[in-house]
């Protein structure tokens, strides 16, 4: 629900123009102008509530002023992020130095951990701020401010770093404004292309060096060195304990631990995410004679800027299968997969098929969010996969329940621990209830935007699923909204979200 802060939306345009004639009528004395700019362009992002064909819960919603600072509550003019984890790059108006940043945070504020800029002239990005996530009121707005320091180039690149697993629910951003020194230089204004490739850092050169081109310090006898009586699988061991930054320098070390920090053990389990802004075509290609026994790989918030192609995945061999089937016959130990906003893939009914049949005891996880061809075929194909841990439907718009389809799944599939039904909207009492006998290991469930079940039912749930941690029952019908108080209470180890939707119109009346 929508709440009143004080403060209109004049007060803040009026708070706004301040600080510019403030911050302008010090610079002027220095010979320097200082501009307002705002969001103009989303480049890239992680993750959005909405969807693509829609405004709401979007990530452009953060270009322009803001539409609802200093309200706050849910709403769905502003952009809210899907993963606790997240990232937003965007451009302003034009390129400036920049020197305070003011973010519009509407609902569970308190997220943002890191700023960057991009330098144009060195290609890459720089930290502009870093600090802890916050503990804020999460139904009261609240603007993020810093000043910033250091940064002496040109730039109109932005990007923001979001850490929430802290709230209570997802963070929502209204709009921002950043404030910096104008300055004309043409060499900055030239183009806004980006190269290729990304000159390669330290690490990189460290990921991608061969035998032949690495110069080994002298190898201490191995009388005298602890760690040569170790036999290869106790460093190894020791090995595994290191980040993949730390594998790279360590493998410079000695021929010894240039071997075993090849091993592909090591790389079972990839995570590129955490090196988004270094990963390119040449880092890929580096890593690919390591990773021969991999069996997970992240590669989230990687080949910004053009910097990872289709064309790279098949070169560098990371793309070896030419077609779905023969990936899960070849490899029938695959866990996990993800087709997370695949909405322009018609043959996903038939992909789910050919993982039904062929990694129907091996599959634990499966992302289909926002998957919109999934149709109920889909779902009831599933169901073979009996091993499933977590399963995402949201947003799957084609999956009617009526027809039987997620009763037959959670039928089939005791060891669901999340399951997530996000505005599949016929949602009712049958499948909750399906849910409740079959799925008693059940830790976390969705079924926001429905409104065809009542309190009894979602008290059952409850009641026959012990395990449960979450529950999210957001936008559901009056008599379920109304009870989420003594639901909480009833039940105090289970987290009740339940969101409750803002008529707009009232904030302009």
């Amino acid at each position: 629900m929508f709440q009143y802060c004080g403060r209109s939306m004049k007060s803040i345009e009026i708070e706004e123009d301040t600080i510019l004639y403030n911050m302008h009528c010090d610079a002027n004395k220095k010979g320097k102008s200082i501009v307002s700019v705002r969001a103009s362009e989303v480049v890239d992002f992680s993750s959005q509530y909405g969807s693509s064909e829609a405004l709401s819960y979007t990530a452009e919603n953060i270009i322009g002023p803001p539409a609802i600072f200093p309200r706050t509550g849910d709403n769905a003019y502003s952009y809210q992020l899907y993963f606790f984890n997240s990232f937003i790059e965007f451009r302003v108006e034009t390129r400036i130095i920049p020197l305070l940043l003011r973010v519009y945070e509407v609902y569970n504020p308190g997220a943002i951990v890191k700023v960057f800029c991009y330098c144009y002239e060195t290609k890459k990005w720089v930290v502009m701020w870093k600090g802890e996530p916050q503990i804020l009121f999460p139904d009261k707005s609240h603007c993020f401010s810093i000043d910033i320091h250091g940064i002496d180039f040109l730039t109109d690149f932005y990007r923001l770093e979001f850490h929430h697993k802290h709230l209570n629910y997802f963070c929502e951003i209204d709009g921002l404004i950043l404030y910096g020194e104008e300055r004309y230089s043409p060499c900055f204004f030239s183009n806004y292309g980006f190269p290729g490739s990304l000159n390669l850092t330290r690490t990189q050169k460290y990921i991608g060096c061969s035998i032949e081109e690495t110069s080994f310090s002298k190898e201490i006898a191995q009388t005298l060195s602890s760690f040569s009586i170790l036999p290869d699988e106790v460093v190894t061991m020791i090995l595994s304990y290191l980040d993949l930054q730390s594998l790279c320098t360590t493998a410079r070390v000695s021929k010894r631990f240039y071997k075993l920090c090849y091993d592909p053990v090591l790389f079972q389990d990839l995570n590129l995410q955490l090196y988004w802004h270094l990963v390119d075509a040449n880092a890929m290609k580096s890593l690919q004679s390591r990773l021969s026994s991999l069996k997970k790989l992240n590669m989230a918030w990687c080949g910004g800027q053009g910097r990872i192609t289709s064309q790279d995945f098949i070169k560098t061999g990371f793309i070896v299968f030419t077609d779905f089937k023969t990936f899960c016959e070849e490899i029938p130990e695959v866990g996990a997969f993800t087709f997370r906003g695949c909405s322009n893939i018609n043959g996903l009914n038939e992909v789910i098929n050919a993982i039904s049949k062929y990694l129907k005891h091996s599959l634990k996880t499966l992302d289909l969010w926002r998957a919109t061809n999934v149709s109920c075929r889909g779902v009831k194909d599933l169901a073979e996969c009996i091993n499933l841990v977590e399963l995402d439907l949201g947003w799957c718009y084609q999956i009617d329940p009526s027809c039987g389809c997620i009763r037959q799944l959670v039928t089939h599939c005791p060891k669901l621990k999340k399951l997530f039904l996000t505005a599949v909207r016929t949602i009712t009492n049958s499948e909750l209830d399906a849910i409740a006998m079959n799925c008693p290991e059940m830790e976390q469930l969705d079924i926001l935007g429905t409104s065809e079940y009542n309190v009894a039912s979602v008290k059952n749930l409850l009641e026959c699923c012990k395990n449960m941690k979450l529950l999210d029952i957001s936008y559901s019908a009056s008599e379920v909204k109304m009870s989420v108080s003594t639901l909480q209470t009833t039940f105090p180890s289970v987290k009740i979200k339940c969101s409750l939707p803002y008529n707009v119109n009232e904030y302009y009346s």
